[in-house]
């Protein structure tokens, strides 16, 4: 019975608040920022040793983190969506604005500096951001160590590295912990304008709604207290609808068509939705049926083990976390994998920010269990930092 104890989910949940100082915050922030800057190190030494040329060359460095969807954003950043057009379209379309629009900030402060390094410095501080209001809303609902274990995971996690990257994880990441921040303190109308900025960073940006609608009727009980300032509040819910719909006018002014981007999808990229369980048959057949490939392990088999762990988890949790958690975990989780051709469902999952947390609560309650973890992950994601920054197909 001791030997299967850590399937007993009463272990799971067990409240104990913890509300941080400032210095808290001071220290999540500037070990985030360590964390970055020994990880950018980590890939000059990688590159030195594996690099074809004698020599590291400035200019070699940072193109080697202009790859894949990284050239749209800075395209996207220099010259807005008409900037790269491809057979006379505007391609990158199909990538939110929010990251591009804080690059070409930060670079109107300095236009000489180079696009790469602002871009790479733009994740690194919004990563940094990002942690402390992630460490704030797990240890104000779960405790100070709990809070920890679920920042060190997520820092550790095999695809981790993509926080430091020219991609928009650490934007995406920042605003949804943002905004389950400003949920926790019901503070509506922030994070309202919070929810705006979250579904101009992704697709999945608008979801955020479903543990505000959540957290909002477990707090204002509209049901039962038919007051006229709870319903005021509950506008603020649907705020996030409001980035969603700027983003299709932005495809309706370049492009003429506000759904323009789910036809470059489907042309460029290959991406159409379809139901959960047809594609994730679809991505099990990726993993198995096509022999052992580079893509075997690069892709289709680490994102099929986050599926299952999300799934898993979001069962482990059920009825012993707030409902807003788990459903959301579930919500995100599902239309992240209802593409009929996922590529980069292990990045899309560092974003699913509850299963970091029920992840946490499993590992301060059985220590053999983290101490697996804390030495397999970094492993992990060494061995796939590396692959991306010599270009493999890991997206």
């Amino acid at each position: 019975e001791k030997k299967l104890a850590f399937l007993d989910k009463s272990t799971l949940y067990r409240k104990e608040q913890y509300h941080p100082e400032q210095k808290d915050y001071i220290g999540v922030f500037w070990f985030s920022i360590a964390i970055r800057i020994g990880m950018l190190l980590f890939a000059v030494v990688a590159i030195c040793l594996f690099m074809d040329q004698q020599t590291l060359k400035w200019n070699d460095f940072w193109n080697r983190f202009v790859i894949w969807d990284a050239n749209s954003y800075i395209n996207i950043a220099k010259g807005g969506y008409t900037q790269y057009l491809e057979n006379n379209e505007p391609i990158t379309l199909v990538f939110f604005p929010l990251y591009s629009v804080l690059i070409r900030g930060f670079h109107l402060i300095n236009a000489n500096a180079d696009y790469r390094v602002i871009a790479v410095f733009v994740s690194m501080v919004c990563y940094a951001i990002g942690n402390c209001f992630f460490y704030g809303f797990t240890a104000k609902q779960f405790g100070k160590n709990v809070a920890k274990t679920a920042v060190f995971l997520l820092m550790i996690s095999p695809f981790g590295f993509f926080f430091g990257t020219i991609m928009s994880e650490s934007v995406f990441f920042m605003m949804i912990a943002i905004c389950l921040y400003l949920l926790q303190q019901r503070k509506w109308w922030l994070f309202g304008v919070a929810g705006i900025l979250c579904a101009l960073a992704r697709m999945q940006g608008v979801l955020i709604i479903i543990p505000a609608c959540i957290c909002w009727f477990e707090s204002c009980r509209p049901i039962e207290k038919l007051r006229k300032n709870c319903y005021t509040k509950g506008i603020a819910l649907f705020l996030p609808i409001l980035g969603t719909l700027s983003y299709l006018l932005i495809n309706k002014k370049v492009a003429g068509d506000a759904f323009a981007f789910t036809g470059y999808q489907r042309k460029y990229w290959y991406h159409g939705y379809m139901y959960i369980g047809k594609a994730v048959k679809n991505h099990l057949s990726h993993c198995f049926t096509n022999g052992i490939s580079m893509t075997t392990f690069s892709m289709f088999i680490p994102q099929m083990l986050f599926f299952i762990l999300a799934i898993v988890l979001c069962y482990y949790a059920f009825n012993k976390m707030d409902n807003m958690l788990v459903c959301y975990l579930l919500a995100f989780t599902v239309v992240s994998y209802s593409l009929d051709w996922l590529i980069s469902g292990s990045r899309y999952m560092l974003t699913a920010l509850p299963m970091w947390i029920v992840l946490a609560l499993i590992c301060e309650k059985h220590e053999w269990i983290k101490k697996v973890i804390y030495v397999l992950s970094p492993a992990l994601m060494g061995i796939y930092y590396v692959g991306y920054l010599f270009m493999k197909q890991i997206m």
